[in-house]
């Protein structure tokens, strides 16, 4: 599991360290910072996972862009293929 260094707004940048090791990884973009918060709270399937980050970000359930599901799937696929989350994250 990744926790967030520090909380706070989702810009600039924030390092996710994964619990129980000294493995992190630095994220830049909104939608996967906030996406990784909603992880914390345990696996989520992936339409509930975009729903969930919407609402973090906006505050409504439908408002990611076509670039911020880009950023998500981008930033999962390099993380997973790092070994700093499983496929167990997403169900």
């Amino acid at each position: 599991m990744l926790k967030r260094e520090n909380s706070g707004q989702f810009e600039g940048e924030h390092r996710f360290i994964q619990v129980g090791t000294a493995a992190f990884a630095t994220v830049r973009n909104r939608a996967p910072m906030a996406m990784l918060d909603c992880l914390t709270q345990g696996p989520l399937d992936w339409s509930e996972l975009v729903k969930q980050t919407s609402i973090a970000l906006t505050g409504l359930p439908e408002q990611l862009t076509g670039n911020d599901l880009d950023e998500m799937e981008t930033d999962l696929r390099l993380l997973w293929q790092s070994d700093l989350i499983t496929s167990s994250f997403i169900g």
